[in-house]
């Protein structure tokens, strides 16, 4: 009976702690740059830790060509980063005619190291 009520405490325990831990969370915007696409990374919920954060940049020329790209930036847990995602890492190379019409950030994937 004791061994069952102290498995019942370390369970409201365990629950307790995980309902006072912040989701980790990131956020990433890009937009043009001369060397490609500039993307600032904003993470927080995960103080005093450093966090992966990957993801997929989309862009849309305007003769809607399509070009894509993948890539990863460290981010301390309540910091902000930011990235070069050169032009030579997307599929499609760059713009063949027209500007840029559309850029959008999908897939963010965050890993805590």
């Amino acid at each position: 009976m004791k061994r069952l009520l102290a498995l019942a405490v370390l369970a409201m325990l365990f629950m307790l702690v995980a309902a006072c831990t912040k989701p980790v969370r990131a956020e990433v915007s890009c937009q043009e740059h001369t060397q490609g696409f500039q993307c600032n990374i904003t993470s927080t919920g995960a103080p005093g830790k450093t966090v992966n954060v990957c993801w997929d940049i989309n862009v849309t020329c305007a003769d809607n060509q399509k070009l894509s790209a993948n890539t990863c930036q460290d981010v301390e847990g309540q910091g902000k980063a930011s990235a070069v995602v050169p032009n030579t890492k997307f599929t499609g190379g760059t713009c063949k005619v027209g500007k840029v019409t559309g850029i959008s950030v999908t897939n963010v994937k965050i890993t805590t190291k």
